[in-house]
């Protein structure tokens, strides 16, 4: 066991294999909460949300932002009920500009109306489910772990198929 962890890769594995385990915790949190993260600049908000849906990166460009110069620079955290930010989100969408949705994959820019966040702006967003990520996570570190590398031949040998 002690020549297991020997090499960079076996080490990278294991980083990965214990990232999808937290990205398993944070799905199955995902169900029962609502968890937020926001950075306030003077120009936009930006935030990850990971509820029920997935992981989702926004940036949202209110029309007036000069409410935000004061708030440039401050962090929140919040965690919410996952069944009421559902609830809000569909009352978020006033004008879609573009989108692409497909397999729990979410991808969009609209406008929002004049009642939501400071007076309309813009948002876009970027949503990948939970399973994308544990899966990707998960094949990379199994490939890290469990196939070995390739071993390079001497300086000077040749394959066996090419010689004269």
């Amino acid at each position: 066991m002690s020549t297991f962890f020997h090499g960079w890769r076996r080490k990278a594995g294991c980083t990965t294999l214990v990232m999808a385990l937290a990205v398993t915790g944070l799905w199955a949190r995902s169900f029962a909460k609502s968890d937020t993260v926001a950075y306030f600049s003077r120009t936009s908000i930006y935030g990850v949300i990971s509820d029920s849906r997935g992981l989702t990166w926004i940036r949202n460009t209110p029309r007036d932002a000069s409410h935000l110069s004061g708030a440039a620079g401050h962090w929140t955290c919040e965690s919410v009920d996952a069944i009421r930010m559902e609830q809000v989100d569909d009352f978020l969408l006033k004008e879609v500009v573009w989108r692409w949705k497909w397999n729990g994959f979410d991808f969009a820019e609209i406008h929002q109306g004049e009642v939501i966040n400071y007076g309309g702006g813009r948002l876009q967003k970027g949503s990948i489910p939970h399973w994308s990520l544990v899966f990707l996570l998960t094949l990379l570190s199994a490939r890290l772990i469990i196939w070995p590398r390739k071993k390079k031949p001497p300086v000077g040998s040749e394959p066996d198929g090419c010689r004269r």
